[in-house]
């Protein structure tokens, strides 16, 4: 005889809909209306309006938690496979309908319990235990459309979320039509947020080859305007007789001190204009080697980045060559071969 459920277009609905398709379950669904909800049929069942409900063999059952009880009761292990797992599934399904459920639509505190969630996965591979429970069916649910709208960003921030959910969803019987899976990218580390912010300070960059290359063109400049003058002195001194007198030697060389003097207080300012921008290059320089470098983002802590084997160990036995080794065996790739290994 075949159970019926009841159910709506709550949320709570959607679980216990997909939960009896995993487990195979026989019902006939009934669509609740207002109508239904107002039927004195419907209010024997469930006298608090909890939707869903099902009546199975004159048996009414209301909520959340005690539909998925009797819609695995073929399968119980879904429901844990001893007491403390079956009291810690219990609280995963009630708070699922009262706490995370009733979240769902305001945004601020939805990020809140994502966060807690996100924190209880960090060392585990299921919610409860170590195996395939009704909370990781009921949470699959529920984080199907949001995990399919995160941004890549947003899937790092809730590592532990997305790894669970992507595992999850590769389990046989998991994805159908209506829970289709979803294209993850591993491997994504925060380090991407980190390059985006580095490229601000960066563009201080291009300023800096600029005055330098202002520099360059000042001081090819004025090496230009000093070169006939070099010329112009080279050309005279080869002009210049061997054989002077003393006296009008020490004339010209009276009469050209004050000339060059005059010379050094004009190239004076040049030079002093030329030192300013050296002095504030240089002064630049330390500053933007001072700045703090923007801290390397560590990987996340991850169970995916573990390589984990299992081997079975046939036979284990003393060294014949050492007291502190022993000598196992145990089969390698086909059955017919076997693979020996020393430990202590």
């Amino acid at each position: 005889m075949s159970a019926t459920v009841y159910l709506d277009e709550s949320t709570a609905s959607h679980i216990v809909e997909y939960i009896a398709a995993f487990t195979q379950y026989k019902n006939e669904t009934v669509q609740v209306t207002d109508q239904t909800k107002n039927s004195a049929e419907f209010k024997t069942m469930s006298p608090k309006g909890e939707v869903p409900v099902v009546s199975s063999n004159g048996n009414h059952h209301a909520g959340l938690s005690a539909v998925l009880k009797e819609v695995v009761s073929s399968h119980p292990n879904l429901f844990g496979s001893n007491d403390q797992e079956k009291k810690e599934t219990e609280k995963q399904l009630q708070f699922i309908t009262k706490d995370f459920i009733p979240m769902l639509a305001t945004k601020e505190r939805l990020i809140a319990k994502l966060h807690r969630i996100n924190k209880d996965l960090l060392t585990s591979v299921f919610f409860i235990g170590h195996n395939l429970t009704v909370a990781d069916l009921a949470y699959f649910v529920i984080f199907h459309s949001i995990v399919k709208s995160w941004s890549e960003s947003e899937r790092v921030d809730f590592l532990n979320v997305t790894r669970w959910f992507d595992f999850i969803q590769h389990q046989e019987g998991i994805a159908t039509e209506k829970y289709p899976l979803i294209h993850i990218r591993k491997n994504v580390a925060p380090k991407e947020k980190v390059a985006k912010e580095e490229k601000k300070p960066e563009q201080k960059q291009p300023e800096q080859k600029q005055e330098k290359k202002e520099e360059k063109k000042e001081e090819k400049k004025e090496q230009k305007k000093e070169e006939p003058k070099k010329e112009a002195k080279q050309d005279a001194k080869k002009q210049e007789p061997k054989k002077e007198a003393k006296p009008e030697a020490k004339v010209e060389a009276k009469e050209t001190k004050p000339e060059a003097k005059d010379e050094k207080k004009a190239e004076a300012p040049a030079k002093a204009s030329k030192e300013q921008p050296k002095k504030e290059a240089k002064q630049k320089a330390p500053a933007a080697s001072k700045a703090p470098a923007a801290p390397k983002a560590e990987p996340p802590v991850d169970v995916s980045r573990l390589l984990i084997k299992i081997g079975k160990i046939v036979s284990v036995k003393k060294h014949e060559q050492a007291d502190t080794l022993y000598v196992e065996n145990r089969p390698w790739r086909r059955k017919t071969k076997k693979r020996s290994q020393w430990f202590g």
